[in-house]
């Protein structure tokens, strides 16, 4: 008895009060209890690090939540702690449920890496007759069988000396009738019905961020249709159900093709454990979370952090300072899209006419991933853009008309006529150059910000990127020299779901960003990058973090209407794809929030389109009679005179 109370109040953390309320006796008792076991050294005590942080998360979201419990595992603090971060969870995992077990109780058991390793640490213990252990959905393609949710059941079972019940049936299934007669057949139901009884959920949590899930994986949803599932809401599973950000189940056919135990009914159940870790989980956990489907969670402090970081973005939401931003701004930021949407289709037809040549890549459906961005940024501050350069230049206030006679090939143009698209450039405005080489500019970028950090001058280098980039070496090299050299710099991949005409699926076997960033020691943020707001305060908050030396990578997902580039027919893409895709159009959403949250009538929205239009416009004309360029070569073409010095 001495042992396990002090198991549960020293490793468990659980407090006096809860130990008295579980042995049924005095917490004066407890106190004393306690200090026997010290004073016999069945307990020894160290002072290490403090776990403050962890406490004040965990309490944070119990009080947020209105939990049971949360405890909190802590991420290797050195290079040297070999101990695996899912058997050190699992085990926190093990020690909470035999810490709640009691004779006769029902045990229900999805599936998944998590309850793996809890399960593989649960100590075998035939004391506590009558135990049963069901399995709450049908069982999975899994790659590997031990975490399969009918092993796992049988697992526990033989640990504990429980009988089981086991869903003799696959988790998803090809159309909703077939659902439906399977799960009314007597033996599945027979199951499903004592999933309804447990008196504890064992579940793990599944993150649909990237479009890309365990059911994809599987085999059971193809790519393009777990990424409409993302576009319609779904970033988070709960029990292979897809669930938006707030917690609520998506009206998708997907949720309809499920055997198993209906999310709803977790609320009924008495206790619901979760147990999920890692960073990329974290979003996943907070919808859950918001959905009132969890009790107790075990997580680890990476994915605490993420939570934390969104309850206080919920915060901000709440308490009605989530914009941040005067009218003023939130109109220049419409008309700045809008003027740069009208731009490209005055490109577009320019091209298609002949009247201006060589190649061009529109970033038409990624207005906000690309113009808002440098309109966030400092003048200061410097940018390097990719070959989908136009928003990202104008945005951070290249001249409308130097861009036009740039692009049709004018003596006047920013870079004397002789650059075009993929080559825009105004080092007064802090505009570095586009790049046509993917990931080329990273390097340089960062070489930018090392020259900032070692002038000792309060700005920042900022570089665009794809998601195709992060498949160049010079990706990697980047990353690891600015986390090695603490560079004041902002990395900004806009995702827009295809490299060229791959989707990152096809052509990575792990298609996700996020670990390739977490793997050289920066936390990248995910931004829904059609939201022009969110991604100004991302880029806002991004940039106050690189000032300190702390590289910040934005993960912008958005799409581009258009084609890779002029070229492209575009037969790789659906039409219902794109359509959905239009469906989120940046100036859209730009115009309903002007309206909603900054009170705009449709007369003043006309009119900023009207003055955007008219700008563009009139800066094409002005270009149109501009004197063409020299197409000479020469040094200053190439390089910076000796009297701007090396800063320049």
């Amino acid at each position: 008895m001495l042992l396990e109370i002090a198991r549960l109040y020293y490793m468990e953390e659980r407090s006096q009060a809860q130990i008295a309320q579980r042995f049924d006796i005095s917490r004066s008792l407890v106190s004393k209890l306690l200090k026997r076991a010290r004073n016999e050294h069945l307990v020894t005590i160290s002072l290490q690090k403090p776990r403050e942080r962890h406490h004040r998360h965990a309490s944070a979201i119990i009080d947020r939540f209105g939990m049971r419990d949360v405890l909190i595992e802590p991420n290797a603090e050195t290079p040297g702690d070999t101990q695996d971060l899912a058997q050190r969870v699992g085990s926190r995992a093990a020690r909470y449920l035999e810490s709640v077990l009691k004779p006769d109780m029902s045990i229900g058991i999805e599936w998944g890496t998590s309850l793996y390793h809890m399960i593989d640490q649960v100590s075998p213990d035939a004391s506590y007759s009558g135990i049963s252990v069901v399995q709450l959905h049908g069982v999975i393609d899994a790659a590997s069988l031990d975490i399969e949710g009918f092993t796992l059941v049988r697992t526990l079972g033989q640990r504990l000396k429980a009988s089981v019940h086991v869903m003799q049936a696959p988790m998803m299934v090809q159309d909703v009738s077939l659902c439906e007669r399977l799960t009314s057949e007597e033996k599945i139901a027979r199951t499903i019905r004592a999933a309804q009884q447990v008196d504890v959920a064992c579940i793990g949590i599944g993150t649909n961020s990237s479009g890309v899930n365990v059911l994809t994986r599987a085999g059971y949803l193809t790519g393009e249709e777990s990424m409409s599932i993302r576009e319609a809401g779904g970033t988070a599973m709960i029990s292979g159900w897809f669930i938006d950000r707030f917690g609520d189940l998506i009206d998708i056919p997907a949720n309809k093709r499920i055997i198993g135990l209906h999310p709803h009914l977790f609320r009924k159940i008495p206790l619901v454990i979760a147990v999920a870790y890692g960073r990329e989980k974290g979003e996943a956990v907070h919808a859950a979370l918001r959905g009132g489907y969890v009790d107790v969670l075990i997580t680890d402090a990476a994915a605490a952090e993420i939570i934390i970081q969104l309850m206080e973005e919920e915060q901000r939401t709440e308490t009605g300072h989530e914009k941040g931003l005067s009218r003023a701004q939130a109109v220049e930021i419409y008309q700045r899209m809008h003027a740069v949407r009208s731009a490209e289709l005055q490109i577009e037809r320019l091209f298609a006419e002949g009247t201006m040549h060589g190649t061009t890549h529109l970033c038409i459906g990624q207005e906000a991933s690309s113009v808002v961005p440098g309109m966030a940024l400092q003048a200061e501050d410097v940018l390097f853009g990719t070959h989908r350069g136009h928003g990202q230049a104008l945005g951070k206030g290249l001249s409308m008309v130097s861009f036009f006679a740039e692009m049709l090939g004018k003596r006047s143009g920013c870079a004397s006529g002789i650059g075009g698209s993929m080559h825009l450039y105004d080092r007064q405005q802090g505009v570095m150059g586009m790049n046509g080489i993917v990931a080329g500019a990273l390097p340089i970028a960062a070489g930018a910000a090392l020259a900032i950090r070692q002038a000792r001058e309060q700005r920042i280098a900022a570089v665009f990127l794809g998601d195709g980039a992060v498949n160049e070496g010079a990706f990697h090299e980047s990353l690891n020299l600015a986390a090695i050299w603490k560079l004041p710099i902002l990395f900004i991949c806009e995702n827009n779901q295809y490299g060229f005409s791959k989707r990152p699926s096809e052509v990575m076997v792990h298609d996700e960003i996020t670990p390739r960033v977490l793997s050289y020691g920066i936390t990248p943020v995910s931004v829904d990058g059609n939201d022009a707001i969110a991604v100004y305060h991302a880029v806002t908050a991004a940039r106050e973090a690189a000032l300190s030396g702390v590289p910040q990578f934005l993960i912008l997902s958005t799409y581009r209407i258009a084609g890779h580039s002029k070229s492209d027919k575009n037969t790789y893409r659906s039409e219902q794809e794109i359509a959905r895709w239009k469906e989120l159009c940046p100036l859209d959403r730009m115009a309903a929030s002007l309206v909603t949250d900054y009170g705009c009538s449709g007369e003043e929205l006309a009119e900023i389109r009207h003055q955007a239009e008219r700008m563009t416009s009139d800066a094409l004309h002005e270009a149109l009679s501009a004197e063409d360029a020299a197409y000479v070569l020469s040094d200053e073409l190439v390089y910076a005179s000796a009297a701007e010095g090396v800063r320049s």
